[in-house]
Parts: structure tokens; sequence; C-alpha cells
């Protein structure tokens, strides 16, 4: 009984990483459990903003879940739960993108595109206005994953310079960037 309600308070967000890993310690298939329940939507968010689609970010959600899982006994903390689930669906994403330049530049016979790395798919769920998505998804990946992180997971400047492992002036260049290319791509009122 005293285990449950340990686990059950753990899956507030208000409890420290550290609380989840001695539950991890104890129990590691319910700390799995609350980690899947406390971050599995913000992971999805993420992925789904920068890469717009919900099919890709349901993908890389699970795989970030899973990477999770599979090294959850090898995290060390050095800044905490949240910032190592966030550098990994980073960099999912960013193989994603990889991913999708490499695979296009294969469909147009090698040339260099200059589409948008993804055009949104009419009729998908999300939660922002298409032209935004729409802006949002021709921002090259360093600004887009900043932006992401910034405006819409309202991560602090510091937090997002150790997610992205750049210095903290990268990430505000960054992000005044990506807003400089939104505000010029979205239509004006």
């Amino acid at each position: 009984m005293e285990r449950f309600i340990v686990v059950e308070l753990i899956k507030e967000k208000e409890h420290s990483d550290s609380d989840l890993m001695e539950v991890y310690q104890a129990n590691p298939d319910e700390a799995l459990d609350v980690l899947v329940e406390r971050f599995s939507h913000s992971i999805y968010r993420i992925a789904f903003h920068c890469l717009g689609n919900e099919k890709d970010a349901t993908q890389i959600a699970r795989d970030t879940l899973r990477r999770a899982c599979q090294n959850l006994e090898d995290f060390q903390g050095r800044f905490g739960l949240t910032i190592w689930l966030y550098r990994i669906v980073a960099n999912l994403v960013r193989n994603r993108l990889r991913e999708r330049r490499v695979r296009y530049s294969e469909e147009m016979g090698g040339e260099k595109s200059s589409l948008p790395e993804f055009i949104f798919q009419e009729g998908e769920n999300h939660t922002y206005p298409k032209d935004l998505q729409d802006g949002i998804d021709t921002l090259p990946e360093q600004l887009r994953l900043a932006f992401v992180f910034k405006d819409i997971e309202k991560l602090t400047y510091r937090d997002i310079a150790k997610v992205l492992g750049c210095p903290l002036e990268t990430v505000k260049i960054r992000i005044n960037q990506a807003r400089f290319q939104l505000r010029q791509s979205l239509p004006k009122s």
C-alpha cells in the first residue's frame, strides 16, 4: 500500500526526478509507467510541432520513451530527467528531419530542394493555427527546435541550451531568428 501511495505522488509534476529514480530502484515497472504517464504528452507535443504530422510525432514519442526506458538505469541526473528526455526527443527529431531531406533529395534525383522540409497534411488535428504550423514547418531544424522548446513548451533559455547542447547566447539568437522568420512568413492581418 505504501509503495502505491509513493507512485501516485510521483505522477504529479511537482515531485522531483530523484523521487522517480527512487521508485525505479524499488520497482522498475511502476517507475516506467510513471515516466510514460508524466512525459508522453509533452514529448508527443514537441515532436508534433517539430515534424508537423501525427504519424511521425507518435513514432518519435514511442521511440523516445522506449529509449528512455531502456537506458533509465544509466541516467546520471546531470541535468535532470526532463532535460534528458527532451535531449532524446530533440535528437530523434533531428534524425527524422535529416531522413526526410535525404529521401526527398533522392526522389528529386539528387537536386537540392527549395521546398519546405514538410508540407502540412490537411485534416490533421493540431492546436495551433494552420498558418503558424506551416511557418514552423518551414523553419530550419535548429531554429525549429529552439522555437518549439521556448514558445510552445515554455522551457527557460538555460534548459533549452542544456537540451540542445549549445551556448545560452546561441539559443537566444536561434529563437529570435525563428520568431523573425515566422513573422515574415505569416500572413499580415
